[in-house]
């Protein structure tokens, strides 16, 4: 019931409020006047719950914020605020393909060199453990922008699916201690990145959407390991 309240209060407002519209329609067939004392009591309930609502902050509504927050500082091109989001380390994996841990550095200098033109965030789903301390957010994120190299900008585009992981700090706020691609575009490449399989053999640099290495076909030009670039077949 406190899911209701708290974080999703439109099926029990929305239920006051047929409520309310049956006791409207009885009060016109009966003339009795108290079906408009309960429609208005129905109205008052509903009412209720949508600024419970308000007034209450969840902790999945602050992981679902910190989302939000990171997507705009993104769109933005604000290396400080997304470094600002991060715990100071941050794993990074794609599918069972693990990298080491990522320090503050590492986003400052690739985030540097990486322009965003939009970005379109959907399907955010969260979670929160009061006891744990521990969250996790899901997405899908449009992108496109401009990412340079020697100085000449590598446009790319595309779409992908990430799932972070977060831990609640002493004050209340959440950092994202995980970034896990789930699903990437037909071709990307990660410069600097060593990744590793969860059995701890030593895996490729260039990945595609399933965590393989790629070659390139005869509509793909050869790519270096010093390149990143999305690209759509």
């Amino acid at each position: 019931m406190w899911y209701y309240v708290a974080e999703n209060p439109w099926y029990l407002a929305g239920a006051f409020g047929l409520a309310a519209a049956g006791f409207l329609v009885a009060l016109k067939l009966t003339q009795d006047g108290r079906n408009l004392t309960r429609a208005l009591i129905a109205l008052g309930l509903a009412a209720v719950v949508l600024v419970v609502e308000q007034w209450i902050v969840t902790d999945v509504e602050r992981v679902e914020w910190a989302v939000k927050d990171l997507v705009r500082a993104l769109s933005e091109n604000d290396t400080v605020r997304v470094i600002a989001l991060m715990d100071d380390r941050v794993t990074f994996s794609i599918r069972d393909k693990i990298a080491n841990e990522l320090d503050h550095a590492w986003f400052a200098r690739e985030l540097g060199d990486l322009t965003f033109d939009w970005l379109h965030l959907s399907r955010l789903t969260a979670s929160a453990g009061q006891q744990t301390h521990r969250g996790s957010a899901g997405f899908k994120l449009g992108a496109a922008g401009t990412y340079r190299m020697n100085g000449i900008g590598h446009n790319f585009a595309g779409n992908s699916e990430w799932s972070l992981g977060f831990r609640r700090l002493p004050s209340g706020e959440w950092k994202i201690t995980r970034i896990t691609a789930q699903v990437l575009p037909a071709y990307m490449v990660l410069p600097g990145l060593q990744l590793r399989s969860s059995g701890g053999s030593s895996g490729p640099r260039s990945l595609g959407t399933d965590g393989t290495r790629l070659r390139p076909g005869p509509d793909t030009p050869e790519m270096t390991p010093n390149q990143r670039s999305w690209r759509n077949r």
